[in-house]
């Protein structure tokens, strides 16, 4: 399980930080998916706590592998005056990242770091304007799994993979260039995050804003 609130955060922060226009999108997958609504509300919540007037753009999809979608959201949101792209549904919010850095505007991507994977290693058009992407450290939950049976010390519970145990964090820039004072803000963001200075202020399990899920989910 990942705290992938976390990470929308973090990609909030980057988003207001690089964000020219005070506006700011990001396409998701379905609503109904907790993980997805987590990494919504999060970067609401990261864009919000750089600029507290900023305007985020979003918008939720029934198909997480649907690109063209993705891409025509990211272009209403781009003619809304959005220049920050956040793809959090799968293919879907990859087609909206693609469509944002192929007309200049940052995209930042999800899950795994998607410079090796939609940008193929920086060969695709636009690489250079994919700011980052909000990591979910997969492989790091496997090798701890596997290291825990081998030690005779795995539980067999929940896994929770968190900024505090390095399972969540964000991406190299790569090609993008990134202003330092941008790329400040992230870290710290992250280290707040990992130290428990800062709440995003999502439930961690149904993905809403503390306060309006019910008192069985709102648990922080």
């Amino acid at each position: 399980m990942f705290n992938e609130h976390e990470g929308g955060y973090i990609a909030g922060v980057l988003a207001a930080s690089l964000s020219e226009s005070g506006v700011i999108g990001v396409v998701a997958g379905r609503e109904d998916v907790p993980p997805v609504v987590k990494y919504v509300n999060g970067y609401i919540a990261g864009a919000e706590s750089v600029n507290a007037d900023i305007d985020v753009k979003s918008v939720y999809n029934e198909s997480f592998t649907d690109p063209a979608k993705g891409g025509s959201d990211a272009e209403q949101f781009m003619g809304e005056g959005a220049d920050v792209v956040f793809g959090a549904g799968g293919p879907t919010g990859s087609g909206g990242v693609e469509a944002a850095t192929s007309n200049g505007a940052w995209g930042i991507g999800v899950d795994q770091d998607e410079y090796f994977t939609t940008f193929q290693g920086g060969e695709k058009a636009g690489s250079e304007f994919l700011a980052s992407s909000a990591m979910k450290r997969v492989d790091l939950a496997v090798f701890r799994n596997i290291l825990a049976s081998i030690q005779d010390s795995f539980v067999g519970t929940a896994f929770v993979l968190t900024a505090a145990n390095d399972g969540i964090t964000y991406a190299p820039f790569h090609d993008a260039a990134v202003s330092d004072e941008a790329a400040a803000a992230v870290e710290a963001a992250r280290a707040g995050l990992a130290d428990g200075s800062i709440d995003t202020g999502v439930c961690e399990i149904d993905g809403l804003f503390v306060g309006e899920g019910s008192p069985a989910t709102d648990i922080r």
